[in-house]
């Protein structure tokens, strides 16, 4: 069910961040109880920022629905399997706004 995320996976993450690109996660949902692909809008890979334990990572993501809503979604390091940088970019201020 769970496994550790590779490094290459968080470093694509992280570039994504960077490069404002978004991603397309493929992950193990809890929800469904099987692996998904998801496009996201990566936002901070790290710990939640009221956690207790510093020791869980997460990849925090914002998912934009077709309507403009949006939905933070918060994936444990073990659940994503796959991360691959889309060509298509994000700007926060307009996704805020």
């Amino acid at each position: 069910m769970f496994k550790r995320a590779s490094t290459s996976t968080r470093e694509k993450f992280i570039d994504a961040i960077q490069m404002e690109k978004t991603v397309e996660v493929t992950f193990f949902s809890l929800v469904q109880a099987q692996v998904i692909t998801q496009v996201f809008v990566p936002l901070e890979f790290g710990p939640l920022a009221h956690a207790y334990d510093i020791k869980n990572k997460f990849y925090q993501c914002l998912e934009v629905k077709a309507d403009g809503a949006f939905e933070l979604v918060y994936l444990r390091e073990g659940q994503v399997r796959n991360i691959v940088i889309r060509a298509d970019s994000f700007d926060l201020t307009t996704i805020w706004a």
